[in-house]
């Protein structure tokens, strides 16, 4: 494998850990919410549902640019 591949997987590898990270982050924090009956659950969940959705944008522009370049 050459070096810039190397680098590609490293980066596509970083974004993935970064997202299950926060995704497992957002899970505990939105249970603890809902034991201790926290009246804007929803719009917080809705919150996480957004930050989520734009890191995955991150993630789809990152492998769009990676293919483009090959």
């Amino acid at each position: 494998m050459e070096i810039r591949q190397a680098r590609e997987t490293d980066v596509t590898a970083f974004l993935g850990e970064i997202f299950r990270g926060i995704s497992a982050q957002f899970v505990l924090e939105e249970r603890f919410m809902r034991e201790h009956r926290y009246d804007r659950l929803d719009e917080h969940k809705q919150a996480h549902e957004e930050l989520l959705e734009e890191i995955r944008d991150i993630m789809d522009g990152y492998e769009a640019d990676r293919e483009g370049a090959s």
